[in-house]
């Protein structure tokens, strides 16, 4: 059974339920810690039979054999599996919509990097999460904290897993994307706490996501989290933050491997700048509907969006409140007209 808005009341009233399973997808870039991403997923999971993978490998037969096609072999995990060359990759937003293809129906998605630690028991505090917070369809996101890699060993600091980063609003470019960096407001420490943004580095929300805000395969990577904020907001999903810390994120120390910087540089001007079009005709409510079916939503109109967030997608501004961290309230749920 799938699960969604209908079935959610049904599953708070069951916790326990077997069938709570987590679609955990993951796109990979010629990425060396992938195995060790999935390998800590099913190690601090409390119940890692309900896991499953949904991974889009982009692997280097040239380069680190832990990024070769056949680094997942013998991994005690059910893992949905689509293999490309490098070279034949499309980015990385064309790699996590080939992730949400996988999708199979799970009651839960996570979607997180490929370069990604897990809290012990990170599924059942997720789950508690999804069911505490005041919303039918609760999507819990925000840019993890930073991990360091040495020696072989992970060095995950040991700070109050209490304290959460807020996003804030910095600037927001003529072409439509915001820049939103993270950091620690003290006077934003109260849950649930609702975010106006999203970040692509963790996604943890009901499994049907996957199919009703799929990744736009033509962006690339400037803006795409935003487009998915409101793409989200408007089919109906909350965004709040984690109440707790369950996911740190590589601090990497030189530059990883990415689509943008390796692929031709004309083929990456030309989408990026079809990308932000497309980002700023969904600001404008995409009232043509040229983006089906990466368009916005039924469920709320991108007016309500930026009356709610502060985040004016008419005129490219931001509120004090955005551009400070304060948490926006919980919105209402009447329907687009």
């Amino acid at each position: 059974m799938a699960f969604d808005a209908a079935s959610f009341d049904m599953y708070r009233r069951s916790m326990a339920d077997d069938e709570n399973r987590i679609f955990v997808a993951i796109a990979a870039y010629r990425e060396p810690e992938l195995r060790l991403t999935m390998q800590s997923c099913i190690d601090q999971a409390d119940h890692p039979e309900r896991v499953v993978f949904g991974v889009c490998l982009q692997h280097d037969v040239d380069g680190d054999p832990a990024t070769h096609p056949d680094c997942l072999d013998g991994l005690d995990a059910t893992v949905r599996l689509e293999s490309f060359d490098w070279r034949e990759s499309r980015g990385g937003c064309w790699a996590r919509h080939r992730v949400q293809g996988l999708y199979g129906g799970e009651e839960f998605t996570l979607q997180i990097d490929a370069h990604s630690r897990m809290e012990p028991g990170w599924d059942t505090s997720l789950i508690e999460m999804m069911a505490a917070f005041p919303s039918d369809k609760p999507l819990i996101t925000g840019f993890p904290p930073l991990y360091n890699r040495q020696d072989g060993r992970d060095i995950i600091p040991s700070t109050d897993r209490s304290i959460v980063p807020v996003t804030v609003a910095r600037s927001w470019d003529v072409e439509g994307w915001i820049w939103h960096p993270t950091h620690v407001v003290e006077s934003e420490t109260s849950m649930p706490r609702s975010t106006r943004f999203l970040s692509g580095a963790f996604v943890f929300t009901l499994g049907a996501w996957n199919r009703e805000v799929r990744q736009d395969p033509e962006h690339l990577y400037t803006g795409e989290e935003f487009a998915l904020a409101v793409r989200s907001f408007t089919s109906g999903y909350d965004l709040f933050n984690p109440s707790k810390v369950v996911v740190w994120h590589r601090n990497h120390p030189v530059r990883n491997p990415k689509f943008i910087h390796e692929a031709p540089k004309a083929e990456v001007r030309g989408r990026h700048d079809r990308a932000l079009k497309r980002l700023r005709a969904l600001l404008r409510g995409d009232r043509d509907r040229i983006l089906v079916p990466y368009s916005v939503g039924s469920e709320r109109s991108v007016q309500q969006f930026s009356e709610w967030s502060g985040l004016d997608c008419a005129t490219f501004t931001a509120s004090d409140d955005a551009c400070n961290g304060v948490a926006p309230r919980n919105p209402q749920r009447t329907p687009s007209s």
